[in-house]
């Protein structure tokens, strides 16, 4: 078959992409992934066709965490505004023959296409947006009460978060609709703004998430996409390799540039130190202001670096967690929005880490005691028996089968 991808969005949105990708090349299929041109090597990598998608606005590229709906629709708004008769002509070009389209949650122009040429597509998501009444659009607030009343919010979180996207969809009628011909506005709203018609692949894990009874048959929970052939491939920094070789097995940490992380990471490098931990540090710290149990380690697999820490120490970000859990590491969330402390709870009610923590809450001294706690037995074996579930569930491979089943030769 032959599959077009569109992965807009930072690399949390073409990483997973680009393993499915790998994964549908290795089936013989004429695989085309759209993105943006700083991913060109990564793609290319795994086989499959790149093809630059024509806006590279740093910002975009680049662009911070949304913390909130409003952050995320702002985001939304921005890619499809951008260049609009370029990214439409270039993706119309691309989709030529195609036999089934992809695209991730930020990319709704691949929608336009696919009605435009009459090809079926599917959207892929990473973060659990499948409208239920078991857990709230991760972008909303927590609903403070129980019972009926918290299933009600649920739900209408995802329905607001939803009608906003129709919104967005209706403002792009002139650069989209229009020149494509499309007439039935109304109904490509629709499937929107209730999620039916539209089939999701979402890459994410029923271990993991609430337990959902109201799902609709068109939203498919397949697990997370991952790409474990990197910890045998992968050659990592000598310095880096020097660390693991040397020691303890350590302990990752992580945290964005937010404000409020300021004080968060030597808090938790020193108590770390007072456990007897080491650290290795992701991100884009300098390594010159690290204590010597701990080392800066930028651009490293996550399949590769978890195998050989002991526990993940980190903000809440969703592949992070992911990787973490897969590689069957305890794992305890600072967050400071709403998805971060979505992934925290996940974390602490499926007994992989302790309850999560705001990072103004941490004292160097008391969190050396919960570092015990997360790297005790108790979350130690219960996260490699689930990491073990996790990695069996193979989403990309699912997703892959969906893909085959539904939309190859008859």
């Amino acid at each position: 078959m032959k599959i077009v991808i569109l992965a807009v969005g930072t690399i949390h949105d073409v990483r997973p992409c680009a393993r499915l990708a790998k994964q549908l090349v290795k089936k013989n299929h004429d695989v085309t992934l759209i993105a943006f041109d700083v991913f060109k090597e990564y793609i290319e990598n795994t086989g499959a066709r790149f093809i630059q998608y024509p806006c590279a606005s740093e910002d975009l590229i680049n662009g911070k965490t949304a913390e909130s709906v409003p952050e995320m629709m702002s985001y939304i708004k921005k890619l499809c505004e951008s260049d609009s008769d370029l990214v439409r002509e270039t993706l119309l070009e691309a989709s030529q023959g195609a036999d089934v389209l992809l695209y991730t949650d930020k990319s709704l122009g691949m929608v336009y296409i696919g009605e435009s040429l009459k090809k079926p597509y599917i959207r892929l998501s990473f973060t659990p947006d499948a409208p239920t009444s078991a857990f709230r659009c991760i972008y909303s607030d927590e609903c403070r009460v129980g019972g009926i009343f918290r299933r009600i919010y649920n739900k209408m979180t995802h329905i607001s978060y939803n009608r906003k996207l129709v919104k967005i969809q209706k403002n792009s009628k002139k650069s989209w609709c229009k020149p494509l011909g499309i007439k039935n506005k109304f109904k490509l709203c629709r499937k929107y703004l209730d999620g039916s018609g539209i089939e999701n692949l979402l890459g994410c894990s029923d271990l993991i998430l609430p337990e959902s009874d109201d799902l609709r048959e068109n939203m498919h929970i397949v697990g997370y996409f991952s790409d474990f052939e990197c910890e045998d491939t992968y050659t990592p920094p000598a310095d880096l390799a020097e660390f693991l070789k040397n020691g303890n097995a350590p302990v990752y940490v992580k945290f964005t540039d937010a404000s409020e992380y300021d004080h968060a990471l030597p808090t938790v490098l020193q108590a770390l130190k007072l456990a007897g931990k080491r650290a290795v540090v992701g991100g884009d710290t300098s390594g010159e202001n690290l204590p010597e149990n701990a080392i800066c380690a930028k651009d490293v697999p996550y399949e590769w670096l978890f195998s050989r820490c002991e526990a993940v120490i980190q903000h809440g970000d969703a592949e992070i967690t992911a990787n973490a859990l897969m590689a069957g590491k305890p794992t305890l969330v600072i967050p400071v929005n709403n998805e971060q402390t979505f992934w925290g709870n996940r974390v602490y009610e499926r007994g992989l880490g302790p309850k999560p923590m705001h990072p103004k809450k941490l004292i160097a001294v008391s969190f050396a005691e919960v570092i015990d706690e997360l790297c005790s037995p108790e979350y130690t074996e219960r996260a490699e028996y689930v990491g073990k579930l996790l990695k069996a569930e193979d989403g990309a491979g699912r997703a892959v089968d969906f893909i085959e089943r539904e939309y190859g030769e008859q």
